[in-house]
């Protein structure tokens, strides 16, 4: 009886220990604040798989936008948590592929990666998914037979001309979706090291085998039947060096403008390909550049040119197969007259003036398009009377013309005139020391250099 009364003391402070403990843990995880991350799994909704699809179907999400989960935890753990700790799936089982698109919800679950001891110690719960639901849509997964052709991998046959080709096999079975199906241009067979098989025919095996697009890109999730063939191949250097002839641009830069030239960059290009498709460039001796057109040009452009080449023929060095063609254009040269009014500038106060003549022509250049937009009101022709006094003086006329519109005054009849100041000039006030100065207005820039001004009749 003893011995079952120690025991149960014992079981009673082993538990007691046990709920200080966990009393313990748990008020000290709530007396740590609770935070929020966001997560953005790589891909968007690529990253979303489709499970569930029969084997017939292809399951895919349209859409690109990214996907936010948003996990909830102590802060001090989430700083462990990635996107790679979670899956993210949605269930397509109770779902029939021959009805259409259908919306699905987005799930989660752990990633294999993510061990139970690191959940544990993270701690975390996943509180929303956004977009909690994704648009999924059905393809047929068909097979089609395709021949095998050989290409070459990277840029190495660049200069090179396959002379001979044997694939065995030399067709294989293409199994996917029939959007992916749809975009392939041909299946071929990537050979390395197209420099050992320059003049002498090479034996490959186990070449891998590639359906590629217009571009010449892999097209994803196809899977070919056989993966590899056996390839024989040779190769040998063809290249022919040529001028490039670029005809005469259509179309016409507008009035005031003119087409000073063409600057071609490159003037000579070298030609690879099958040599009976070069035998129109060997016949004409150049590689002739496509028309373009020069309507509405008003300054000088770079445009970029095709070059007009046979099907199949490349160009070293140009990619696009395209020239740059800079085209020089100017405004044209023009001149224009105006008759200015003369005024007076700086007039001492108690003088009156009176100019002759009063009016004289103005002679402006510069380009057709600005001259045309220019009138006389644009312009101003004046004479300074700073610091004289009463009498006749001849000065020279000054003329302002607008800036930054690359126009010269070219001449200005006449270049003097005759100037008469009438009456008597008031003293200038002397400032007082609390008082600021009546500033004097600033010289305007002369376009015509000046010419000291001498007086041919003194006043009275």
């Amino acid at each position: 009886m003893n011995e079952a009364r120690r025991f149960d003391r014992m079981s009673t402070a082993g538990l007691a220990v046990l709920l200080a403990f966990l009393f313990w843990y748990v008020r000290n995880d709530t007396e740590r604040a609770m935070s929020d991350i966001n997560l953005l799994p790589g891909g968007g909704a690529a990253a979303i798989a489709c499970e569930g699809v029969p084997d017939e179907w292809d399951a895919y999400i349209g859409a690109s936008e990214p996907v936010v989960l948003t996990v909830r935890g102590l802060g001090d753990r989430l700083v462990d948590m990635s996107a790679d700790d979670v899956t993210l799936y949605t269930d397509c089982a109770s779902v029939d592929p021959a009805t259409g698109p259908v919306m699905r919800p987005v799930e989660w679950r752990w990633s294999p990666s993510s061990t139970w001891a690191s959940r544990r110690r993270i701690g975390a719960r996943i509180v929303r998914i956004d977009p909690p639901q994704v648009l999924v849509r059905f393809d047929r997964v068909v097979t089609e037979t395709l021949r095998v052709s050989v290409g070459v991998a990277g840029q190495a046959g660049q200069g090179m001309v396959l002379e001979r080709e044997r694939v065995s096999p030399d067709a294989v079975m293409l199994q996917g979706p029939a959007r992916s199906l749809a975009r392939v241009e041909r299946v071929a067979a990537l050979v390395p090291d197209v420099e050992g098989a320059v003049g002498v025919t090479r034996r490959y095996t186990d070449v891998a085998v590639s359906a590629l697009d217009a571009a010449g890109t892999p097209v994803p999730a196809l899977t070919p039947f056989p993966a590899f063939v056996d390839v024989s191949a040779r190769f040998s250097p063809t290249g022919l060096r040529l001028p490039v002839l670029v005809p005469p641009p259509t179309g016409r830069v507008p009035d005031g403008y003119w087409l000073r030239g063409r600057e071609i960059e490159p003037r000579e290009v070298t030609v690879y390909g099958p040599r009976e498709r070069m035998a129109s460039l060997v016949a004409e001796g150049v590689v002739n550049a496509q028309i373009f057109d020069i309507t509405g040009m008003t300054t000088t452009r770079q445009v970029r040119v095709p070059l007009d080449l046979p099907e199949g023929l490349r160009v070293d060095g140009l990619p696009t197969g395209e020239i740059t063609v800079t085209v020089l254009v100017e405004a044209l040269p023009g001149r224009s007259e105006f008759a200015l009014d003369v005024v007076v500038e700086r007039l001492p106060p108690g003088l009156t003036a009176t100019i002759s003549p009063q009016r004289v022509l103005v002679a402006v250049t510069g380009s057709q398009p600005v001259l045309e937009q220019l009138s006389a009101t644009d312009l101003s022709a004046r004479v300074d009377i700073e610091e004289r006094t009463a009498g006749t003086y001849r000065l020279v006329v000054l003329v302002r013309v607008p800036e930054d519109q690359g126009l010269t005054v070219e001449s200005i009849t006449p270049e003097q005139v005759e100037v008469l100041l009438v009456g008597t000039r008031l003293p200038t006030p002397t400032p007082t020391p609390n008082s600021e100065p009546t500033p004097t207005p600033g010289r305007a820039p002369a376009v015509s250099p000046p010419v000291a001004a001498t007086p041919t009749r003194s006043g009275p």
